[in-house]
């Protein structure tokens, strides 16, 4: 199974690339799987770009805004 690297670019910053490496070290210690991983990435790129999108198009928000309370 091919590793698969977040950084893929030749100038990335070898620190940057550093945690990274740890970061998906430590997912595979945890358990997940090279889909999981990748899962996991595309789940919170697409969530990035779908907050991008919104605040770019000024999207109103169209849910009723609930209140939190404070656990007892």
């Amino acid at each position: 199974m091919a590793r698969i690297n977040i950084v893929t670019t030749e100038s990335a910053n070898p620190e940057q690339k550093a945690l990274y490496d740890a970061i998906h070290v430590e997912m595979r210690n945890a358990g997940y799987s090279e889909s999981d991983i990748v899962e996991v990435i595309t789940h919170v790129g697409m969530n990035i770009l779908t907050n991008l999108l919104g605040k770019a198009g000024r999207i109103d928000i169209d849910f009723p805004k609930v209140e939190l309370k404070l656990a007892a």
